[in-house]
């Protein structure tokens, strides 16, 4: 299983240039880097857990494998 992340920026229409890899760190933990928010304003990062057999749940009964975080970063 990967986490995906995609970093978006709505009211300016773009995300982040540089693309965000997960690492598994075990036991459910982990890390995304680079994250590359590059100015401030309003974001929106979508976080989507993907199976390596490449379908987006880990099994038929998990319901949540897309969460967003929405956040402001003050200039």
């Amino acid at each position: 299983m990967t986490l995906d992340a995609t970093p978006f920026m709505p009211d300016h229409g773009h995300g982040s240039p540089i693309p965000a890899f997960s690492t598994d760190e075990g036991s459910g933990t982990y890390t995304l880097e680079p994250v590359n928010l590059f100015m401030p304003g309003y974001w929106e990062t979508t976080l989507t857990i993907v199976n390596p057999n490449g379908t987006d749940s880990p099994d038929d009964d998990f319901d949540l494998d897309t969460v967003v975080f929405v956040f402001f970063i003050d200039g």
